[in-house]
């Protein structure tokens, strides 16, 4: 089976997966199995299409029907692309076994409800991750902000209520300058189109403009500091099968396709104001989860900590771009990517 089949297929299993999960949510031990193993399906599928495509085969494109007549999806699977459906895939695959049991205890009756958004969320990572048009991943990406802020409020008490709502603000204000973002280019080019972002002849100082909203809408989501608050609280509200999907980063992964391959070869200075800023997230994330003893809260600390830490790699590799190291361009991001 080709890549590009098992991606369909991870796209039809995290599907199939959310529907029966919700349809059967009265039954709940029957609806948790079901998203669990369904989970699982998709997780080895997608973590096989993104290794296929890693291995040596050749990066895929194709067209799905869109959410609108005029806009159809366009998919395009490349080896970015591909090391985070890996990373996302063996994640779901991890989250499908541990919620077999989990789903259950933790949200009785609900458990189907539960497994439902947890497909919501994985499914919507992976479009994200595939996408080859902004229209669409912005889509996509509001989605996934829409699914993890369920998946944060689940308990509905009071603490995961507030918790929920902050990061709902937080999420958005992030998406709306990624959409300022995306009008600017739409506006340069006449195209929500990677491609046609990847030709455009930008001024510096468009160029820069964008790079700044990207570093702030990419950054937030990824919980960097000083944008780092909600993390503290959304991490101990949400279910473990949704922190687990939480710390995909796939905000990361925005980073670098917009950052570095669709705004082109990067200033010196970006590549040296996303290590500043990881710098200080690692430092900051490592010494407040020393400090606390809430375990929860240390895992939101130490998940600062290690997105400053690729941040680093991911900089020092936009630096390496710019000033024509190479090998320093090559070092820098393989370590953020793969930390």
């Amino acid at each position: 089976m080709n890549a590009q089949s098992l991606f369909l297929l991870a796209i039809l299993f995290h599907a199939a997966g959310a529907a029966a999960a919700l349809a059967l949510h009265r039954r709940a031990r029957l609806a948790s199995r079901l998203s669990g193993i369904s989970a699982l399906a998709g997780g080895v599928a997608g973590a096989a299409a993104g290794l296929a495509v890693l291995t040596g085969g050749a990066p895929f494109g194709l067209e799905l029907p869109g959410l609108v007549p005029f806009a159809p999806l366009a998919v395009r699977v490349d080896a970015l692309s591909a090391f985070i459906l890996l990373v996302i895939g063996l994640l779901a695959a991890a989250v499908g076994v541990y919620s077999l049991a989990y789903d259950v205890e933790y949200a009785g009756p609900s458990a189907g409800i539960l497994g439902s958004l947890t497909h919501l969320f994985a499914l919507s990572m992976l479009l994200v991750a595939a996408a080859a048009d902004a229209f669409h991943f912005l889509v996509f990406w509001e989605v996934m902000t829409l699914a993890s802020y369920f998946l944060v409020v689940f308990r509905q008490d009071q603490e995961a209520v507030g918790a929920g709502l902050l990061y709902f603000g937080v999420a958005h204000a992030a998406a709306a300058a990624l959409m300022v973002a995306v009008v600017l280019l739409y506006l340069e080019t006449g195209s929500f189109d990677f491609a046609a972002f990847r030709g455009a002849a930008l001024s510096p100082v468009l160029r820069s403009l964008l790079f700044l909203l990207i570093l702030i809408g990419f950054g937030t989501k990824a919980g960097v500091v000083p944008l780092h608050f909600w993390l503290p609280r959304a991490y101990p509200a949400a279910p473990a099968t949704g922190a687990a999907l939480l710390s995909a980063k796939v905000a990361v992964y925005g980073l670098i396709r917009f950052g570095v391959d669709l705004l082109g070869a990067p200033a010196v200075w970006w590549g040296l104001a996303v290590l500043a800023v990881g710098a200080l997230s690692a430092v900051t994330g490592a010494l407040y989860a020393a400090e606390d003893r809430d375990l929860g809260r240390v895992l939101a600390y130490s998940s600062v900590e290690n997105v400053g830490i690729m941040l680093m790699g991911i900089g020092a590799g936009m630096a390496g771009l710019a000033s024509g190291h190479r090998t320093l361009a090559v070092l820098g991001l393989t370590a953020g990517l793969f930390h």
